[in-house]
């Protein structure tokens, strides 16, 4: 198992918990997830809040030269809900995180702040589903959370890109 972060207090958290349990077949790398390709003949490719910061060209062309034929990948994220009802909950959900989260993690008040503009902004799903339809991905699946609010998309790879490609 292979985790990459870009936080060095995550990876601590991730290393505080690896230790923990006892497990020994954990790698955990700081970096940018699309910069890094630790190897190939990966079952699974799994990410959570991610789509919307990362470049998803690269990231995509990587994970499909990690993935095995028939890896999966798997991708969450918040998405903005598209009930006008559940989207004011939303924003009334957001105002709390900007000050009782702000509140509790100073350092994370900007990302507390820009956080509602970029989910509104991006089309994390439908940028992510092109891109797994171009490099040859297959059994593509969206599937939004609640009441819209999020949204898993998955995929199965065809195998690494070909060798011109690498």
């Amino acid at each position: 198992m292979t985790g990459i972060d870009v936080t060095e207090e995550y990876l601590r958290i991730a290393k505080e918990k690896v230790k923990d349990s006892g497990v020994r077949n954990v790698e955990l790398i700081l970096g940018r997830a699309e910069d890094i390709v630790p190897g190939r003949g990966y079952d699974c490719v799994i990410s959570s809040y991610l789509a919307k910061y990362a470049d998803l060209d690269r990231l995509i062309r990587n994970i499909r030269k990690m993935l095995r034929p028939g890896g999966v990948v798997v991708m969450h994220d918040f998405t903005y809900p598209s009930n006008r009802a559940f989207a004011r909950i939303w924003g009334f959900y957001f105002i709390l995180l900007q000050t009782l989260g702000a509140w509790r993690h100073p350092s994370w008040k900007p990302a507390f702040d820009g956080l509602p503009g970029l989910i509104r902004e991006t089309d994390w799903m439908g940028r992510l589903q092109k891109l797994l339809r171009e490099q040859r991905f297959t059994g593509i699946e969206a599937e939004p959370l609640l009441f819209g609010a999020s949204a898993i998309v998955a995929a199965v790879s065809t195998g690494p890109a070909d060798k011109e490609e690498t």
